[in-house]
């Protein structure tokens, strides 16, 4: 628009100066030309482009090397997807949720929820790369433009051409847009199992979602037989029998063993015992002006019973028995 207001005013003044309709037209064209033909560098600063570019060229290279390594991502994608089989394979076994307790649909879901926003996370750094593999090659797409066409200027211009730089350029220019078309392909890959992961978790939350929203409906439910019913007596097989008698005996039983190992330990605690009851009673009075310590100072036994269970503890974190 600006072009066309230069050329009507320029057209006028030619007019109104009386060079005629000629000159005019003349100037329009002079306009026009300058206007329409884009600016380009002189033949000077054909190496010193060619420096930045090859500059260019190296940084973003070394951006594509950590774009196309995509093993954090795939890592992330393979734990995700365990999780996920793990939970299928809990529905297999434990079958529907609609059969489920509260506590069950809660965990099935927050581990659901869990992989569904790492898998988000995961999509926006692919969608982060992509874009930036994008606007890389929109970028270098013009400067591939920018340099055929200042060669075609300079030619038409200058007879001592620097035709190797020109070429070395474009050659530098095409390496990168190649880099940039090798590196797409694998995070598309990525983005589309991002996708089917995605689509998967969204289906079993949907699905533990409604299971647990009718569970919780409900004020009252039945998990288990009746204690006056017979089922529930039914359930008492002779082998559970065997194992109940078995641990009872097994924690009355008396290990004899034990006095001739850790025998030494239980003395000492005794002794200590009657130490520190001892000693609280011989000094209460100092203690007497201070109400927090009251209930101690009154008796002894406890206290004096504490420390020795204290140590004890301790013993079996250091030593553990072997």
């Amino acid at each position: 628009m600006m072009n066309r207001c230069l050329i009507v005013l320029l057209s006028m003044v030619f007019w109104v100066s009386g060079s005629g309709p000629v000159f005019a037209q003349d100037a329009g064209a002079l306009i026009e030309k300058t206007f329409s033909e884009p600016l380009f560098p002189g033949l000077a600063r054909v190496g010193v482009e060619a420096s930045e570019l090859t500059s260019r060229a190296s940084e973003t290279m070394a951006r594509l090397s950590e774009y196309e390594d995509t093993r954090d991502l795939e890592g992330r994608l393979e734990q995700t997807e365990a999780r996920l089989i793990q939970t299928r394979d809990r529905i297999a076994r434990q079958g529907d949720p609609e059969s489920w307790n509260v506590d069950r649909l809660l965990e099935a879901l927050s581990q659901l929820k869990s992989g569904h926003s790492t898998l988000n996370q995961v999509m926006e750094q692919v969608v982060t790369r992509l874009g930036a593999l994008d606007r890389m090659r929109n970028d270098w797409e013009a400067r591939r433009k920018f340099w055929q066409q200042w060669e075609e200027q300079l030619s038409s211009q200058q007879t001592n051409l620097p035709s190797e730089t020109f070429s070395q350029s474009l050659q530098t220019i095409e390496k990168v847009l190649s880099q940039i078309s090798k590196t797409v392909p694998p995070l598309v890959v990525v983005q589309e199992e991002l996708s089917r992961l995605l689509n998967e978790h969204q289906t079993l939350i949907g699905r533990i979602e409604s299971a647990l929203k009718e569970v919780r409906g409900q004020t009252f439910k039945k998990t288990g037989h009746s204690l006056v019913s017979s089922e529930f007596y039914r359930q008492f097989e002779p082998a559970m029998t065997k194992e109940i008698q078995q641990g009872i005996r097994q924690a009355f039983r008396f290990d004899i063993d034990f006095f001739s190992t850790q025998g030494w330990i239980s003395l000492l605690q005794a002794i200590t015992v009657f130490v520190v009851a001892g000693f609280i009673r011989r000094y209460r009075r100092l203690g007497e002006g201070t109400a927090e310590w009251r209930f101690l100072l009154d008796i002894p036994g406890p206290p004096g019973s504490l420390l020795p269970w204290l140590s004890w503890e301790l013993y079996i974190l250091r030593c553990p028995p072997r």
